[in-house]
């Protein structure tokens, strides 16, 4: 118990020090906005969500709390999980939000990005797989995108949100599918959405049970597993072949990471006839002029 202790006394005198010598700026409605959180309800919502997919974890969950966060002009949310710090434009991120041109929706998009980031420390990971490597980082970040999607509404539901509800937050996530520039990793998301797909129709698993194979993939996540070890290799095997694993794995963009799968005739005639919408989105991704985000 005490190398527990001496470790969070290190960590609080590290994270005091990368504060210090953050630029940060003061925003008094980035400061409402975070008054208005529950974070005990959003770390156990997280906790939920490792139970479910990882019944034997035994790996504590943590994530930043209300006094983590700090406003820095840039790059509109980081992290830092060894610290559980996260750094947000806030200003910025209200400003790419206008483009809802709804206040609830704009608050929502904030809070989604917070959760993107928050499931980067849970995880215990700045990219979620390949530490300390560009290559592979549209896995994590994608992985992590479908959390903070999935868990959005669990928090609203749950804790509350400046009294939106449920279906205000469907109508969010219903918008960022449409809105591509909005939707960030939209590229990694429908690539896993994608790969999930696949694997579920050739091994017999119902649609309605496709979240068995996310659930899996998650499970190696929460775990720190590499790309190419077990917990992935089934599947991404089964979808793409032996061959291409170690393609797929440093596919250096996730432009790069969609032409593997919509070069594919056979794969996407496969696509098509399980999920046409999806085939559908993702053609329109690899057409459009999304950026690669985590390039």
């Amino acid at each position: 118990m005490g190398g527990v202790r001496a470790s969070e006394v290190e960590r609080t005198l590290e994270k005091q020090k990368y504060a210090s010598n953050l630029n940060a700026y003061k925003s008094v409605e980035g400061e409402n906005f975070l008054d208005a959180i529950n974070w005990r309800g959003m770390q156990e919502i997280f906790e939920g969500l490792a139970r479910k997919i990882d019944p034997e974890r035994e790996k504590e969950m943590h994530i930043a709390g209300r006094d983590d966060v700090y406003f820095v002009k840039g790059q509109l949310a980081f992290q830092r999980p060894a610290l559980r710090i996260i750094e947000l434009d806030f200003d910025g991120i209200r400003a790419r939000a206008t483009k809802f041109n709804n206040p609830v929706l704009a608050d929502l998009y904030t809070l989604k990005i917070l959760l993107h980031e928050q499931a980067h420390i849970a995880t215990g990971g700045e990219y979620g797989f390949l530490r300390g490597s560009a290559e592979g980082v549209w896995l994590g970040e994608g992985l992590d995108e479908l959390i903070a999607q999935r868990l959005l509404p669990e928090y609203v539901r749950l804790y509350g949100f400046k009294n939106y509800t449920v279906e205000d937050v469907k109508l969010f996530l219903n918008r960022i599918t449409d809105e591509g520039d909005l939707r960030t990793y939209d590229i990694a998301c429908g690539f896993i959405e994608a790969v999930i797909a696949l694997f579920a129709r050739d091994y017999a698993i119902p649609s309605d049970n496709r979240e068995q194979v996310f659930n899996g993939l998650m499970r190696a996540h929460f775990r720190d597993a590499d790309l190419l070890s077990e917990g992935y290799r089934e599947v991404f095997t089964a979808v793409f072949g032996k061959d291409k694993m170690p393609e797929i794995a440093k596919a250096p963009t996730a432009r790069v990471l969609l032409m593997l799968l919509t070069d594919s005739d056979v794969l996407m005639m496969r696509l098509r006839d399980i999920d046409a919408p999806l085939a559908v989105r993702l053609n329109r991704l690899l057409e459009s002029p999304i950026k690669d985000d985590y390039k």
